[in-house]
């Protein structure tokens, strides 16, 4: 092996496994993009609101929300953005309108009792896509740290 290949393939491993240690999330388990509500399997859109209206509703990826601190009419406060699902794991990100317009990301896993939150982590704009939302929410402070402005903290 020439010295270039080598050097390539030190490169194409080590980005191959930016998503295999063990600190990252959902570590070992393959992740599908989903980009609606329709989308999550039934038990973890459990985890989400319900409904569709009122400030405590959710509405799907791109439809009209609260976003800003003046209320509209009937509109939720939160929107789903973006999530990266497996059968035991999932990030899930959502808007929350309002004056700090922001989003949640927050990591679940499958256990006998269930989808439980492990960790969340927060940001500016909804990730636009799955490899985003992995990186921003990798990118924030590990558990146990507790986070300060932006980042993650675990959930007991």
């Amino acid at each position: 092996m020439t010295p270039g290949h080598a050097a390539f393939a030190a490169i194409a491993a080590t980005i191959w496994c930016a998503t295999c240690f063990a600190d990252s999330p959902c570590p070992g388990v393959a992740l599908t993009e989903v980009r609606s509500l329709t989308q999550l399997a039934p038990t973890l859109r459990q985890v989400l609101p319900q409904k569709a209206d009122g400030l405590d509703g959710i509405v799907d990826r791109g439809a009209n929300f609260n976003s800003g601190d003046a209320l509209v009419a009937n509109l939720p406060r939160q929107r789903f953005g973006i999530a990266a699902v497996s059968a035991t794991c999932a990030i899930i990100a959502v808007e929350h309108g309002g004056i700090g317009l922001h989003t949640t990301m927050t990591e679940y896993h499958f256990t006998a009792a269930g989808w439980r939150p492990v960790a969340h982590g927060i940001t500016g704009p909804s990730p636009g896509s799955m490899q985003d939302l992995l990186r921003i929410y990798a990118a924030a402070a590990q558990c146990p740290q507790t986070a300060t402005a932006s980042g993650r903290r675990c959930i007991d």
